[in-house]
């Protein structure tokens, strides 16, 4: 699984784990920022913390997908882990 996969999961589940780098961290913030952009681009009706895991997953990934689109809010996200 290649680093940016793996920080586009990370991102989707909008957790931090123990034993992994800051750099995989996202903040309840970040999910804010873009949670407009998730409804908007990826169909995401529920919030944030009632998706399930691989809900999250599958929204990250969509976000990824539409970087071009993404709020520069949302972008800036992605752009601080690497993405």
């Amino acid at each position: 699984m290649t680093d940016s996969l793996l920080r586009t999961l990370l991102i989707g589940l909008g957790i931090s784990l123990s034993g992994v780098t800051a750099a995989f961290a996202i903040t309840q913030q970040e999910v804010l920022s873009c949670y407009p952009d998730a409804r908007k681009l990826c169909g995401t009706t529920n919030p944030v913390r009632s998706l399930t895991s691989v809900q999250k997953v599958l929204v990250g990934t969509c976000l990824f997908a539409h970087m071009t689109e993404l709020s520069p809010k949302c972008r800036a996200v992605f752009q601080a882990h690497g993405l």
